[in-house]
């Protein structure tokens, strides 16, 4: 089965291979036929927890391996597999975890859609032994309130033969939650703000700001010619602005000498007591002052700035529905890697995200290794991090492309990460009329919903 989703169309397609006799006689693998489906979108979740009991044994030890298979009915009589569980070894009464479907998924959000709900026993073999089936209505699944709910799982075959009735075990729904997963322009619409913090990188491996080599040079004779980091502070800053409602930003250098004394989070207008300036071009401003009053330094360490930026995200959240990004401008040489990543472990539980722009051509492995888009990451502790919070983008991959590039580049993960944290945590958009599940209510206004 593959899902296809573009502007235009969204549903199943389903394989179906057959053979003909003429393709038997040319050894033919067979035929492929697409069947197309238009899906009706819908942001309900529905969870199913379920067990069964007595199944029918199919090991010849005594035994079976089953799993559950899940199938709506298509208007025209087919199956579609929309979900299957994991195999349980060595039982008759199996529990399989709990799993989540969408109310797209389970059935095209038609409460009158027929569900079939086979169960089967693995075999190494690859030809699993079929146990019994059950046919609900959508409906029947939904609206349920009680628990556990019994079904009957028959096996046509075992009916014929006139044994026991055809049954060959019990299905057993033991809980159903039936949630709404918020998508972003939800919680757009429904006023959440999205804040920015900015945390530059001020150590001595940027190179002396006077030096044209210098990932920090920047002429006042010619101020119209950015270096990487005001690119970037531009490109990103402009479409964050646009979400946050004071367009004021606390911005912070790290790796500086500051007043003899170094500092890894200090704010770019010096002023301890309120690190905000105004707009984007505030922070240009900011950025360029500093040029001539710090000086580069060392080491780079990045957990400050993190931790900082977690207790902000956490007092803003309590004024009300605020999510926060934290843009990191770095030339990519990190010294404290381990505390690092305790801070980004610890601020996954915050409203936060941290996008991470990398300026020159360093070495940035340990940057890519922070994103954890292929190793999630895990504390010194071994604890792993709750979600995804971290975007690293490098600058010279787009430095000759219009700046709304990076912005795209760095900005397409927020989304899906603003929602992980609010639905992981049963938050609505705030100004939600209904947390209900408004497409279920509609179709059957009726069903008492354990939402």
């Amino acid at each position: 089965m593959l899902l296809l989703s573009d502007s235009s169309f969204s549903g199943h397609i389903t394989l179906k291979k057959e053979k003909s006799e003429e393709d038997e006689k040319k050894n033919s693998r067979g035929k492929i036929f697409i069947t197309g489906e238009e899906l009706k979108q819908s942001n309900s979740i529905i969870t199913f927890t379920m067990s069964a009991s007595n199944l029918d044994k199919k090991d010849f030890f005594g035994k079976s391996d089953p799993f559950l298979v899940l199938n709506r009915i298509t208007p025209d009589g087919k199956l579609i597999p929309v979900h299957k569980t994991e195999v349980i070894k060595v039982t008759l009464n199996p529990k399989w975890k709990k799993f989540s479907l969408s109310l797209s998924t389970l059935c095209n959000c038609d409460l009158e859609a027929p569900i079939v709900i086979e169960c089967y026993d693995w075999n190494r073999s690859g030809k699993m032994d079929f146990i019994g089936s059950v046919q609900v209505l959508a409906k029947q699944l939904v609206s349920q309130t009680t628990f556990p709910v019994h079904f009957d799982l028959i096996n046509e075959k075992k009916k014929q033969k006139g044994k026991n009735g055809g049954l060959a075990g019990v299905l057993n729904l033991d809980f159903i939650e039936t949630s709404r997963q918020y998508s972003f322009v939800d919680y757009l619409q429904g006023g959440c703000e999205i804040s920015m913090i900015v945390s530059i990188d001020y150590t001595g491996s940027n190179g002396a700001p006077s030096q044209k080599n210098s990932l920090h040079y920047y002429n006042p004779a010619t101020p119209n010619l950015m270096n990487g980091y005001m690119e970037a502070i531009c490109s990103v800053g402009e479409i964050l602005s646009y979400y946050d409602s004071d367009k004021l930003f606390p911005t912070f250098g790290f790796g500086a000498k500051v007043n003899n004394a170094v500092s890894h989070c200090f704010p770019l207008n010096f002023n301890e007591q309120n690190p905000c300036v105004a707009g984007v071009q505030g922070i240009l401003q900011a950025y360029i002052n500093s040029l001539t009053t710090v000086e580069l330094w060392g080491p780079t360490n990045f957990a400050p700035t993190i931790k900082t930026a977690t207790q902000y995200a956490l007092n803003q959240s309590a004024n009300g529905q605020v999510y926060t990004v934290l843009l990191i401008l770095t030339d990519g040489i990190i010294t404290d890697m381990n505390l690092t990543k305790d801070a980004l472990v610890e601020a996954a539980n915050a409203p936060l995200s941290v996008v991470i722009v990398g300026i020159g051509n360093a070495d940035f492995s340990e940057m890519v290794a922070l994103d954890g888009d292929t190793v999630p990451l895990t504390n010194r502790h071994g604890e792993r991090i709750s979600r995804d919070i971290v975007q690293f983008v490098p600058f010279r991959d787009f430095r000759s492309q219009h700046y709304s590039a990076l912005a795209n580049a760095v900005l397409q993960e927020i989304p899906t990460q603003l929602c992980q944290y609010y639905n992981s945590r049963k938050i609505p958009p705030r100004l939600s009329n209904n947390p209900i599940v408004e497409d279920i209510m509609k179709n059957c206004s009726s069903l008492s919903l354990n939402i």
